[in-house]
C-alpha cells in the first residue's frame, strides 16, 4: 500500500491520524510516517484497512471485534466512538 492509498483509506473510513493511532495502538509519529511515506506500511495495517473499507466496518466495530473498548469520543472523528 502506498501512502496515498493509506490516506484515502483513512478518509473513506472517516478517520483522522489520531483515531488511526488509537485503533492501531501505535504512536502518532508512526501513523504520520505511514501517511507521508517515511515508513513502510505493514501488511497487517494494509489488510485491516482494505477489509474495513471493502466491508464498511467502522473503527469502533473493529475494536469491539478485537475485544477492546473504543476510547472516549473527541479524537476528531465522529464515527470513532462506542456505538452501543
Amino acid at each position: 500500500m502506498k501512502p496515498k492509498e493509506y490516506r484515502e483509506h483513512l478518509d473513506a473510513l472517516g478517520m483522522t491520524i489520531t483515531s488511526a493511532r488509537h485503533m492501531l495502538k501505535s504512536g502518532e509519529r508512526t501513523v504520520r510516517r505511514f501517511a507521508s511515506g517515511e515508513a513502510h506500511i505493514p501488511f497487517s495495517v494494509e489488510a485491516l484497512l482494505r477489509v474495513m473499507v471493502k466491508y464498511k466496518i467502522t473503527p469502533a466495530e473493529i475494536l469491539k471485534l478485537a475485544g477492546t473498548k473504543p476510547p472516549a469520543v473527541g479524537f476528531g472523528d465522529r464515527r470513532f466512538k462506542d456505538e452501543d
